[in-house]
């Protein structure tokens, strides 16, 4: 045990020489701000949103970040676990709560971490024009603390910006099991969307 933490440590501290942020670790929530607001923009009908709502009280979120570039998050809630690899550069499709599938594009923004995630047309295969892209940003506000943002345009024709913000508080430097980049994408592990692994299904 003691041999585990020692290497878990370890790993923590060559993180922590990145030039880049290490979100590496076990985060709990807490507070979540805009989240019926943020539900409503994506057209969650009134019902939903305040059953919605309640379950989404607790997030559990590991992140494994093996290389400044490449992040594995594993987020659970009551209603389910989602793993998804994000790499920045590199274009994923991914299939998030509803079934639906998603394309995510992960890029730096200096020290924050963005992941810009676009609905898919079963039929085509092609980007739903027509439905806006959800935007999430992931920052460090303290050395253990750290702010996951969702943004998205409102469904209406104002195209108003409509944001959800939940914080985050690392428990641990351990990333609780989560497999690396390669070993989840060769177990053909399913990416869950921004929206699925944060919120929930629509």
């Amino acid at each position: 045990m003691r041999r585990g933490r020692r290497q878990s440590d370890r790993h923590f501290a060559q993180l922590l020489s990145m030039a880049k942020p290490s979100f590496h670790g076990t985060w709990e929530s807490g507070d979540v701000t805009g989240l019926d607001e943020f539900l409503e923009a994506r057209g969650v009908p009134y019902l939903k949103r305040m059953i919605g709502v309640p379950i989404q009280t607790h997030i559990t979120q590991r992140l494994r970040q093996d290389a400044p570039d490449v992040l594995v998050q594993q987020s659970s809630s009551l209603l389910s676990t989602f793993t998804q690899v994000q790499r920045v550069g590199q274009p994923t499709t991914a299939t998030d709560a509803s079934g639906g599938s998603v394309t995510l594009s992960t890029s730096w923004e200096g020290d924050v971490w963005v992941v810009t995630s676009h609905e898919v047309e079963p039929a085509t295969g092609r980007v739903n024009a027509e439905k806006a892209p959800i935007v999430t940003r992931r920052r460090l506000v303290g050395a253990d603390k750290m702010e996951f943002s969702l943004s998205t345009q409102h469904c209406d024709s104002s195209g108003r910006v409509v944001t959800a913000t939940r914080v985050f508080t690392r428990v641990s430097r351990d990333a609780g099991g989560v497999p690396s980049a390669a070993e989840a994408e060769n177990a053909g592990t399913v990416p869950g969307s921004a929206w699925s692994s944060l919120f929930g299904s629509r």
